[in-house]
């Protein structure tokens, strides 16, 4: 949930099930506004895209999340969507899934980070099922980027 900058609207998530065609387990991350009157529920995110983790741009304009889309990239992204309307844009396109975010108060910096990625040796390996993790072997830092 978050509180948009004037104050006056919360964007937040509402989780639904999957319905009977899904595969088992699968549920999406909708994202939603409300005046805080109560008045004025929209909907911007809703099946089969999921976004979560979100947050407001600067000036209000935008609302900031976290979201796969299979259409856009194999990783998690952070994507913005227009407040007044509109469709989502990938923000990062980053080459591994991007774990968490922030906007810099003025709104000209994201920081996020996101963890090593495989290398071409582990990717054919896994791809063979040698997909175990071998303690103090091949360790993927998460790291810290700006943009």
């Amino acid at each position: 949930m978050a509180l948009s900058p004037d104050g006056q609207t919360i964007a937040y998530n509402l989780r639904k099930p999957g319905g009977e065609d899904d595969k088992r387990g699968k549920s999406w991350w909708e994202i939603h506004t409300i005046k805080t009157d109560g008045s004025n529920p929209r909907k911007y995110v809703t099946k089969p895209q999921s976004g979560y983790t979100i947050s407001w741009g600067t000036k209000g304009e935008y609302i900031y999340f976290l979201g796969y889309r299979k259409d856009h990239d194999s990783h998690t992204q952070v994507y913005r969507i227009p407040v007044m309307g509109g469709e989502a844009e990938m923000v990062t396109g980053h080459e591994t899934t991007v774990r968490n975010y922030k906007l810099s108060q003025d709104g000209k910096y994201l920081a996020f980070t996101s963890r090593d990625p495989l290398s071409r040796q582990e990717k054919l390996d896994a791809s063979y099922g040698k997909d175990w993790i071998v303690y103090g072997e091949n360790y993927k830092y998460t790291r810290l980027y700006m943009m």
